[in-house]
């Protein structure tokens, strides 16, 4: 099977959202994978797209930082042409909120000192 494809064949990139997610947060690679509970260089070759993200590696960023990354992917990331245009739309409001939610986090972080955890992560 093709990389990143689910058996349905839908592409979607949850590595470009994971670099997002982490971005947004400003962590590092290796703070990143510290707080997820993985090795650095696991993370790392997720995020590049080397490997795919398990179940289980899913859950552990949702629990840790309230995010699911494969509905994020899809919500910034999927190829929607396919859909109706009726169905576009509301993607299109769905992935401008996904937008505004991940600026709230950026803004919020910047006003956290240095090394506290983000409100609502666990």
């Amino acid at each position: 099977m093709e990389k990143h494809l689910r058996p349905d064949g839908c592409r979607l990139p949850v590595y470009k959202a994971a670099k997002r997610l982490r971005d947004v947060l400003g962590y590092d690679v290796n703070r990143m994978a510290t707080e997820i509970g993985v090795h650095s260089t696991v993370w790392g070759r997720l995020e590049a797209g080397s490997v795919n993200f398990s179940t289980r590696t899913l859950g552990l960023v949702r629990d840790v930082t309230g995010i699911d990354l494969y509905v994020l992917a899809y919500f910034l990331y999927a190829d929607t042409n396919h859909l109706p245009e009726s169905v576009r739309k509301l993607h299109g409001l769905l992935r401008d909120e996904w937008e505004l939610q991940l600026n709230r986090m950026l803004e919020m972080r910047r006003k956290l000192p240095l090394g506290w955890p983000m409100p609502g992560a666990k």
